[in-house]
């Protein structure tokens, strides 16, 4: 970096100006600061923009002059509010006169680098990954091995307004395959009448006794308990996608057997 101090207080009163080029002028005008080194030497004298970029122009002001290298470039920041040009001046080469600076790249290559390193890596795991998990044949996934069966009921105290008083059902969830499986939220489940008709579940307060999502581990049983917006709702049959292993599920369309 060169800076030239000016030898008298009115031999800097003006100075050369410089362009830069931005995608994104982030609201700088005119008068704006510019600093260099961390050091001011100038301010913005116009901004505009010319085909798809911000064109700031800026005029070195004050008692420093600085030396633009052909690999300068700039960055708009802000400072007490304010939008702010700070400029690096390079190393390398003489920067052309008239030649519009770049703005700079605040991603350094390395990181860059890293970074795609990092995203090759890891879709060549995610790939690896995908090659060794083999898809489960239909008649060997869990679904398969799940039954539910009624155990009880439990009636529900009658409405306020005198309604028929519901019933809580009682049901019994049986894995009998080698893996754990998982249930869904209870909106993601469906139930079915003898004339297949869809059957609604009551999740209000007073009703909420439908406990999904729930596990049930391999050659495991669970007890859950649901009741239905139609005091005669008569479920015959349950569906839901269950979750098992890594990532894969299965279609389960359960018979619900008595007691």
């Amino acid at each position: 970096m060169l800076v030239v101090t000016c030898a008298g207080p009115l031999a800097c009163t003006k100075g050369p100006t410089f362009r830069v080029a931005f995608a994104d002028a982030h609201g700088m005008a005119p008068g704006d600061s510019v600093f260099a080194a961390g050091v001011p030497v100038g301010r913005v004298r116009d901004v505009r923009v010319v085909g798809d970029k911000a064109i700031v122009t800026f005029e070195e002001t004050g008692k420093n002059r600085v030396a633009f290298h052909a690999d300068a470039c700039a960055a708009v920041m802000n400072v007490q509010g304010r939008a702010a040009l700070y400029m690096q001046l390079g190393s390398q080469g003489t920067l052309a006169k008239g030649a519009a600076m770049p703005e700079c790249d605040l991603v350094p290559k390395a990181m860059k680098t890293a970074v795609g390193q990092i995203g090759k890596a890891l879709v060549g795991a995610l790939g690896t990954l995908a090659k060794n998990v083999t898809p489960v044949p239909p008649d060997e996934a869990p679904c398969a091995k799940v039954s539910v069966r009624v155990t009880g009921t439990a009636p529900l105290p009658p409405d306020a307004d005198g309604t028929q008083p519901r019933l809580r059902l009682l049901l019994e969830v049986d894995n009998a395959s080698d893996a754990k499986v998982s249930f869904p939220a209870g909106g993601d489940a469906g139930f079915l009448d003898a004339k297949k008709h869809a059957l609604e579940v009551d999740s209000g307060a007073a009703a909420g006794s439908w406990f999904m999502p729930f596990t049930v581990p391999a050659h495991g049983k669970h007890a859950v308990a649901v009741v239905f917006t139609d005091a005669g709702a008569k479920p015959t049959t349950l569906t839901a996608d269950l979750g098992y292993g890594m990532l894969q599920s299965c279609r389960l369309q359960a018979k619900i057997g008595g007691r």
